[in-house]
């Protein structure tokens, strides 16, 4: 992905790798997919937002891209430690 909204959690990042992603939806998305990725549940292609917050809810389509070797992709590491503060509320 490399569609990122202003927002502290994405903002300038350049391409994150995202694997087993499902599309999250919320007033504000933060990610979304190239526009002529291909959706296998209603099977025609769009940008979908991967990552997305409300408030204090953070949602994310895949979680693979937290785990080794993926989190040393692109700039997943630095998504990976963003998530981490988020979530310690730094």
């Amino acid at each position: 992905m490399s569609d990122f909204a202003d927002h502290k959690l994405v903002r300038g990042l350049e391409r994150i790798v995202l694997f087993t992603s499902t599309a999250v939806y919320s007033k504000t998305p933060l990610a979304l997919s190239p526009k002529d990725t291909c959706s296998s549940y209603t099977e025609t292609a769009s940008a979908f937002p991967v990552i997305a917050i409300n408030a204090s809810v953070l949602a994310v389509g895949d979680f693979k891209f937290l785990t080794p070797p993926y989190v040393f992709l692109e700039n997943n590491t630095i998504l990976a430690e963003r998530i981490a503060d988020f979530l310690a509320g730094k």
